[in-house]
């Protein structure tokens, strides 16, 4: 999520930000989940209700032929 160049030369456009300890690294050249999308990553925490918002990212940028980077801090919740 921190190296802009190789995000750039993946075509990702569209970063899905999951983890709550880990800051958007660059807001104005990616297009991110709206703000309180990110949850903690514990074995307690439900992150249902937030993977419709997800979805329709992934989906907006298959139609436009673009790139997703969707990452946590360390996959326990997810």
């Amino acid at each position: 999520a921190r190296n802009k160049k190789l995000l750039k030369d993946l075509k990702i456009k569209y970063i899905v930000n999951a983890a709550f300890e880990i800051k958007n690294y660059h807001p104005e050249e990616f297009v991110y989940p709206p703000k309180g999308f990110s949850f903690r990553d514990t074995l307690e925490e439900d992150i249902t209700p937030k993977l419709e918002t997800a979805w329709e990212l992934f989906e907006k940028a298959r139609e436009e032929g673009v790139g997703v980077l969707c990452h946590c801090a360390a996959g326990i919740s997810r």
